[in-house]
C-alpha cells in the first residue's frame, strides 16, 4: 500500500503494545485450537479469515475431498468444507452407518472447534482510530522492535507518530530480515 496519499505512523506507547501482545497471543491460541481441530481430521489443515475486525477460523482444507453426505461441497476459493448442518443428504445402502459417521464427525468438530476470536478493536483504539475509519482508507499494520508501524491515507492522531515513508519502508524490511 503505497500512493501520494498514503501517510505512515509509528506508535510506541505501552497501551499500543500492550493491546498487541494480547492481540497476538490470541492469534498463537487460535492456530493452537484450529491445529488441534486439524489433527482430528487427518490430511487437514486449518484456513483463517483475517479482516479489520481480526482474525477467526474459517474452515477445514483437505487433501483430498471429503464425501459429500457428510461434508459440505468444497468452497471455489479456499476449498475449504464444513460438517454437514443436518443429515439428509445422506443416502444408499449403508445410510444407518453412514449417519452415525456424520454424527462421530459433527461431535468431534463441534468439541474442538476454535473460539478464540483475537480482535484488532482495541490495538486500533488504542493507536487512535477504529476499523471503520480503516475501512474505507486501507491500512497496513506491523510491529517491529516493540513499536507498532501503521499505513493509511486515513489522518491518525495521538498516539501516533507520523513518519516518512522511508522510515517506515526501512522498518519494514528490517521485521522481514
Amino acid at each position: 500500500m503505497a500512493n501520494a496519499m498514503t501517510r505512515y505512523y509509528r506508535a510506541d506507547t505501552a497501551h499500543a503494545r500492550a493491546a498487541w501482545a494480547v492481540y497476538r497471543e490470541d492469534c498463537d491460541r487460535l492456530a493452537t485450537e484450529a491445529e488441534a481441530l486439524a489433527a482430528a481430521f487427518p490430511g487437514s489443515v486449518p484456513v483463517y479469515s483475517t479482516s479489520f475486525h481480526g482474525r477467526s477460523f474459517y474452515g477445514l482444507r483437505f487433501e483430498t475431498e471429503m464425501p459429500r453426505d457428510t461434508w459440505t461441497a468444497p468452497d471455489r476459493d479456499g476449498k475449504t468444507q464444513h460438517p454437514r448442518a443436518n443429515a439428509r443428504k445422506i443416502v444408499g445402502i449403508d445410510k444407518v452407518a453412514r449417519r452415525q459417521e456424520w454424527e462421530r464427525i459433527c461431535a468431534v468438530y463441534d468439541a474442538t472447534r476454535p473460539t478464540t476470536r483475537p480482535n484488532l478493536d482495541p490495538v486500533f483504539r488504542d493507536l487512535g482510530t477504529d476499523w471503520g475509519t480503516l475501512l474505507f482508507c486501507g491500512c497496513s499494520l506491523f510491529e517491529h522492535a516493540g513499536i507498532l508501524y501503521l499505513a493509511t491515507s486515513a489522518e491518525v492522531g495521538a498516539p501516533c507518530e507520523e513518519i516518512t515513508g522511508g522510515q517506515y519502508f526501512a522498518a519494514q524490511r528490517s521485521s522481514k530480515s
